[in-house]
């Protein structure tokens, strides 16, 4: 037995051991377990999502299974057993009614009572016994708890980057530094990671590098590299703490961009290995820096600001850039007054794993490997371990929740513990899932939630509340190698949400901050949008995707009603996976889903708790493109080329094969009553069949039609061999006529653009005609003329693909004849064909409903009277086009009065671009008129479907969205938004206000955007009086430019006259006369104008110009020396004679006592 209940009362409650059921706020249902509710624990209860989110425009579901508890339930029971006035083994529609009002009153409404009993009965045999209601109030509550749980946020983004480090050894440490020193916002700062060979690099909140900087060793004459073990950030002085194995402690300055040694700590008992610093931000008078070693022991430095002490120390930095050695004795002697030492050894037994100071607690947290103290908290103001916490195999990292008062713990036997701090026998939590120990654990307080990091590379979140994991990140979802090193360093940044993974690389997780969160474009799916279609019953909106999820929405609010996933998987490796769904439709009784999927299945659904009624095999493993129900027959076809028939009984599972007819895919299928089908295929091919015998009635392709055969009924038997051949003969003459009237129907479309070009006339509004293509949403639309000579060219053969018919709809409440169209087609090259199917009838006309080449419509939808097509193409547009007169054979007036305050596109604006037809034998009506064009979507619409009561639009494309618009293109919302909208029915438009998607918003054309303002331009008056500005500036300019030549040509004529005149004058001094000019006075001289010389753009540093950039300047060549003149050379020459003689003569006089004689002789005459 099962209760259902909202609320127990003292004499209701059920016998213990039961399982009862409560309801939330929000519908959902959730069991309880009694046992735990009288022990004062709380009910689970699960929210539907945006919940939170939909108190202003959103609304709880006050539905009527929902107002039930337990006595109800027990009432109702009875009453199942007891109101089966005819034994049928269930209750009928009017005994459903009286025991409902018998438990939850008479002032329940029929409806309410109606929309109930047709949720249960989803087998349509008219009667509800007790096992089915109970039976679909569970599965509602199970798909409903399983949609609140997928739906819940994960605490961890699924976005994933990979960055270098930038080291070349492993990461150790990742610490952030705030941007101010007296307060720490993790929204401002950046970030610094450090290796152990000495490398400190520096990072952007956003991870991008700034900067690199190394530790050098104290003694330069040191051949090896420091060891780095730990680094800790002194943000109130803007230094970094670096411990290495030689028991020194660095302290560096990193303030305006430095990486200096400032102080030197030596003389340490043992090697650093962990370090921790605290300086309250409100009041920095005290700070405390606490170091963990090797020897198991702790160091707590207790920095004091003195008046007039300056620095970390209390001693100020050497300005010559030498580094300050301070011994870790001159502390512990006092003799630094600033700075105390207290040490608590030993500690540990083992190394110090990790060491934290905690305001709350007036002290320090640490850690070790130890079995006997694990864990110890340690006062500051004492000297030894207040709280000794003892736990198998030690305890490798730890964190504290200040909001919660509790520790967390990880180990290297691979579990989570939570501790109480004033508790130290046994944890008060564990949480077992690792498969690895525990390196890193971290505490979100705001969340209660713990996140942790196993050495295997796998983060888990953790729930305080629940006690359970919420979320689990493996590596594979990390994309990091199993052959890497585990993560030695992890930063949760809470602010941004941000979560950074280290070792050989960064991993980071953070949810996309580019865009606001209010700015995010928002998704109804995570995957492709199949189909959105709309259930008049129960007014609500499905939609499917390729994700293989099945979602309901409130049509009145958007609200998310049911959603279930996995509704087609198949078995891959072993493994169950998603298959995408690929059409979906309604039963007759609208109480059913039918839905097709790539995988070749059939299944039908009841949506309203989603229960999978019933699966058929239909394509043979191929895809499944169309399926329809009509006259308790199931028709599917597909990617088979065939078409499968069901019958829709349970019971009767026979399964019918029609003769496959078709040599291509077929895509598409619809249904006329009382017994046609339709498919079109892939080559253009359309075969119309009858449902009861499955007999082809007749083939329909635009192939024929080119061939001189419109339409090519079937002939089973020989008898009406003759009656074909007329038929033929007869056909093929209306197609030769039909041809040479759109032939001329083209040159006309070409007149009126010229005449469109060079004057245009306004149409008169009793009678307008179609909008040229020009008039549609596209801002390069392509020429009429093209376009209508596009229509009755004949296809090429080689590019099949443009002849495929995606979309087939059959026009119902029209009455079949030779020159009325039953049937339209959309066809791949962008146009729509109509049909007639009578047998005098074929292909009527085909007009382009996209102007783009290469988009086409994918989804075409009409109301019960066929007075509207509304189209959705590849493209993103959809289209509204008037059809009551188009291939018609009684016409009836329009009232375009009507229409033109209903859709903004057929304002006064477009007036100019409407033309009546010359020709009085061309009818307007023999093209649609188009009545509304907008962009709904930036990617291609799927699915368009029509809410006739409200005038709605439900279009869903590959954009993941499925949105809500108004026929003359309002923008209500998108399902699944975070703020519900609340549409009173029947619908005012001047109630909706205007808004507009901001993918649309960001490529939207002018004719788009009027459309959804409803036919106003919010900003055109500032666009009007920016054109009249710049124009009449121009006509200023023109002005100036025309009289400085006025005065130019004037002054020119002037000088001229004079020049003329003393020209004369000279000639009759001299007796003669010059002639006069042979071009006359008229004659301008060309003034050749030197070209404006190009001014180098002028270079910018600190908000001051680089002037000397401006100055024009060439690069210098070499200059050859000037040749002197030969004058120079003979003076040159004369003196270097002259010089010569003189010397030869000055020798010649120190020689001459001893051998003048033989100089004589050898002396040459002159």
């Amino acid at each position: 037995m099962f209760f259902l209940g909202e609320t127990i009362s003292s004499n209701a409650v059920p016998r213990r051991g039961a399982v009862a059921l409560t309801t939330t706020a929000h519908g959902s249902i959730v069991p309880v377990d009694e046992d735990k509710e009288e022990e004062g624990q709380k009910r689970p209860t699960v929210d539907n999502e945006d919940a939170d989110d939909g108190g202003e425009d959103g609304q709880a579901d006050n539905r009527l299974e929902d107002q039930m508890n337990n006595e109800h339930l027990k009432l109702l029971q009875n009453i199942f057993e007891e109101a089966d006035e005819d034994s049928g083994g269930g209750l009928d529609m009017d005994e459903f009614r009286n025991a409902m009002r018998r438990t939850m009153g008479a002032g329940v409404p029929d409806h309410e009572l109606d929309m109930l009993f047709m949720k249960v009965d989803t087998n349509c045999d008219g009667g509800v016994d007790w096992d089915e209601y109970l039976t679909y109030m569970l599965l509602e509550y199970q798909e409903r708890e399983m949609m609140a749980q997928l739906l819940k946020e994960r605490p961890l983004p699924s976005n994933v980057r990979k960055i270098e480090t930038r080291h070349r050894d492993l990461l150790q440490k990742l610490c952030f530094l705030p941007s101010s020193r007296t307060s720490i916002d993790l929204a401002a700062g950046r970030y610094a990671t450090m290796s152990k060979d000495g490398t400190v690099n520096f990072w952007t909140l956003e991870l991008a590098h700034r900067g690199t900087s190394r530790l050098e060793p104290f003694d330069k004459e040191r051949s090896q590299s420091l060891w780095i073990t730990d680094m800790v950030c002194i943000n109130n002085h803007n230094m970094l703490a670096l411990s290495t194995t030689e028991s020194d402690l660095y302290f560096v300055d990193i303030g305006a961009g430095k990486f200096d040694k400032v102080f030197m700590l030596v003389g340490l008992p043992q090697p650093l290995l962990c370090m921790d610093y605290w300086c309250d931000a409100a009041n920095s008078d005290k700070a405390y820096l606490i170091l963990g070693d090797a020897g198991g022991g702790v160091i707590a430095l207790i920095f004091t600001d003195i008046p007039g002490a300056v620095g970390l120390f209390g001693i100020p930095s050497s300005k010559d850039g030498m580094v300050m050695k301070i011994t870790i004795d001159d502390i512990f002697k006092k003799k630094l007054p600033s700075v105390e030492a207290k040490s608590y050894r030993p500690l540990h037994k083992e190394w110090v794993k990790q060491v934290k100071y905690v305001p709350e607690l007036a002290g320090f947290i640490s850690c070790a490997l130890s079995n006997e103290v694990s864990m110890a908290i340690v006062e500051t103001a004492g000297n030894k371990a207040n709280y000794i916490f003892s736990t198998r195999r030690g305890i490798t990292c730890f964190d504290y929740d200040n909001v919660q008062g509790v520790i967390v713990t990880g180990g290297m036997d691979c579990t989570v513990r939570v501790w109480n701090t004033y508790m130290t026998n046994r944890p008060s939590m564990l949480f077992i899932g690792h498969n690895a120990p525990i390196s890193h654990i971290l505490a979100r307080p705001a969340d209660e939630q713990i996140i942790s990091l196993s050495k295997d590379k796998c983060v888990k979140v953790w729930d305080l509340r629940e006690q359970v994991c919420v979320q689990t990140v493996s590596p594979q979802r990390l994309h990091v190698n199993v052959s890497l090193p585990f993560f030695t360093a992890m930063f949760y940044n809470p602010k941004i949400q941000q979560l950074v993974l280290a070792s050989q690389i960064m991993v980071v997780l953070q949810k996309n901050m580019v865009v606001q969160a209010g700015e995010r474009e928002i998704q109804s799916h995570e995957r492709v949008v199949t189909a959105a279609i709309y259930n008049h019953l129960f007014n609500k909106v499905v939609s499917g995707c390729h994700g293989s999820v099945i979602t309901v929405w409130e049509l009145t609010t958007g609200q998310k009603v049911m959603q279930f996933r996995n509704a087609h998987t198949t078995r891959r490796n072993g493994q169950s996976v998603p298959v995408e769904i690929t059409c979906m439709t309604f039963d007759p009784t609208l109480r059913r889903l039918i839905t097709g999927g790539r995988d070749g299945r059939v299944k039908i659904w009841n949506f309203n708790n989603g229960a999978c009624l019933r699966q058929m095999e239909a394509g043979g493993g191929r895809e499944v493109t169309g399926v329809l129900v009509a006259k308790q027959r199931i028709v599917c076809c597909g990617w088979n080329r065939g078409i499968t028939v069901f019958l829709d009984d349970r019971e009767d599972t026979s399964v019918r094969e029609w003769m496959k007819r078709h040599k291509e895919d077929i895509l598409t299928v619809d249904f006329r009553s009382p017994s046609l089908v339709a498919t079109g295929a892939y080559d253009g091919e359309i075969i119309v069949w009858n449902l009861e015998t499955g007999h082809l009635y007749s083939r329909l392709s635009v192939d024929m039609v080119n061939a001189g055969r419109s339409m090519v009924p079937e002939v089973e038997d020989k008898q009406r061999l003759g009656a074909m051949t007329k038929y033929k003969e007869k056909q093929k003459n209306m197609v030769l006529n039909f041809t040479k009237r759109e032939l001329m129907g083209t040159a006309s479309k070409v007149e009126e653009r010229s005449q469109t070009a060079s004057q245009p006339v306004e149409g008169e509004d009793n009678e307008p005609t179609w909008l040229h293509e020009s008039s549609s949403d596209e801002d390069n639309a392509k020429d009429t003329a093209e376009s209508a000579a596009s229509e009755t060219a004949p296809e090429s053969s080689d590019r099949s693909f443009e002849r495929a018919i995606h979309k087939l709809l059959f026009l119902q409440s029209r009455i079949s004849s030779a020159s009325t169209a039953t049937l339209l087609a959309s066809c791949a090259d962008g146009t729509v064909q109509a049909w007639s199917l009578h047998h005098e009838g074929g292909l009527l006309h085909k007009f382009r409903a996209c102007n783009s080449v290469g988009d086409y419509c994918l989804t075409m939808v009409s109301d019960s009277r066929n007075r509207y097509l509304v189209t959705g193409d590849t493209a993103g547009y959809v289209r509204v086009w008037l059809i009551e007169n188009y291939c018609t054979d009684h016409p009836e007036p329009v009232n375009w009065a009507f229409y033109k305050k209903k859709f903004p596109l057929l304002g006064k604006h477009l007036s100019m671009m409407r033309r009546m037809l010359k020709l009085d034998w061309l009818k307007a009506s023999f093209r649609p008129h188009i009545l509304n064009s907008f962009r709904a979507h930036v990617r291609t619409v799927m699915s368009v479907d029509f809410v006739e009561a409200h005038e709605l639009l439900v279009t869903a494309s590959a954009d993941c969205s499925v949105r809500l618009w108004t026929l003359c293109g309002r923008f209500i919302g998108i399902f699944g938004q975070k703020k519900f909208w609340n549409l009173t029915l029947p619908l005012k438009l001047r109630e909706i206000p205007i808004r507009i998607p901001r993918d649309v918003h960001r490529v939207a054309s002018s004719t788009t955007l009027k459309v959804m303002h409803g036919g106003k331009h919010p900003k055109w008056h500032l666009v009007q009086m920016g054109i009249l500005l710049a124009a009449s500036e121009l006509m200023r300019g023109q002005a100036e430019l025309k009289e400085r030549s006025r005065r130019m040509r004037e002054a020119r004529l002037r000088a001229s006259q004079a020049m003329d005149g003393s020209t004369l004058n000279l000639d009759d001094k001299i007796g003669t006369r010059r002639p006069a000019p042979i071009l006359g006075e008229n004659y301008e001289r060309k003034s050749r104008h030197k070209p404006i010389p190009t001014v180098p753009k002028p270079k910018i540093m600190r908000n001051q110009v680089m002037a000397f950039t401006l100055l024009p300047f060439v690069d210098v060549e070499d200059v050859p020396e000037p040749e002197p003149p030969a004058i120079v050379h003979e003076l040159t020459s004369g003196k270097q004679e002259s010089a010569q003689r003189s010397a030869r003569s000055s020798a010649r006089g120190r020689s001459a006592g001893s051998g003048g004689q033989r100089l004589s002789i050898a002396q040459p005459r002159s």
